[in-house]
């Protein structure tokens, strides 16, 4: 991982706004327990993709401060090379398993 300024703003304006909306919709949240639901992502190269920090989903609107960018993975030994100021990203391999 590693640790930096916030992401580019251009970078996640468009993954922003779906996420607002998904948010707003009751997609993305925390229920009445107190345990988050949904990440969201895009991918914009081959190997690499921007999502959101684990424990945002109760956030009602993100910054750039929020998301990392994943500029590889190896899904065998179940690592992430990060850049970007949130390194929680706890749920980002499941998917890709």
């Amino acid at each position: 991982m590693v640790k930096s300024e916030s992401l580019n703003s251009d970078l996640i304006k468009e993954l922003n706004a779906w996420r607002d909306r998904l948010y707003d919709a009751g997609l993305i949240g925390m229920n009445k327990d107190g345990i988050g639901y949904e990440n969201i992502s895009t991918r914009f190269q081959k190997n690499k993709f921007t999502i959101t920090g684990s424990a945002t989903d109760s956030l009602t609107k993100l910054t750039t401060n929020h998301y990392t960018l994943v500029t590889d993975y190896d899904i065998n030994r179940s690592t992430l090379t990060t850049v970007g100021p949130h390194s929680r990203l706890l749920p980002s391999l499941n998917p890709m398993r």
